[in-house]
């Protein structure tokens, strides 16, 4: 428990994901603190998961068109970040899900090497997005059509 309390998680953001904040914040003023993920225009961290998964299902909804969204959880994305990191590195790559996904190793080992594995994170977390996304994606293509359209939240209605 102290690892996660104690403990400053580094995991290396991929260029696309990079591009997508920095298109965020450069056309979405308003923030008023210094969280990017937040439930209180950046005041504060995101706290609780029900109200935000709540607005990124609509998000998605409106965005797709499809309301038959499968529900998931935050523990669904780390499963498949390490499924896909296992896949890619095979037997022995524990170690680097062990560091993306901010697990603690107790192991003798790990208290004498202090090296943070950073740059394998990086370049297996751009393996898989290049083959999440393809090597030709630019992210700019996400709000070139329409911006407004494609933040449009729509509110469930209710049955008369």
């Amino acid at each position: 428990q102290a690892y996660k309390r104690d403990h400053v998680h580094v995991v290396p953001l991929v260029p696309v994901a990079v591009q997508i904040l920095e298109h965020t914040l450069a056309n979405y003023p308003g923030r008023q603190g210094d969280y990017v993920f937040s439930g209180t225009d950046g005041l504060a961290p995101v706290s609780g998961w029900s109200k935000g998964h709540s607005r990124m299902m609509q998000a998605v909804t409106a965005v797709s068109g499809e309301r038959g969204v499968v529900p998931w959880t935050p523990h669904d994305l780390r499963r498949t970040v390490a499924t896909r990191i296992a896949e890619q590195l095979g037997v022995g790559g524990e170690q680097l899900i062990k560091r993306v996904l901010g697990h603690a190793d107790g192991s003798v080992t790990a208290i004498y090497n202090r090296y943070g594995y950073v740059k394998e994170m990086r370049e297996v977390l751009e393996r898989w997005a290049e083959d999440l996304i393809g090597a030709e994606f630019d992210a700019a293509s996400l709000w070139r059509e329409s911006d407004a359209g494609a933040y449009v939240i729509v509110e469930p209605t209710e049955a008369a």
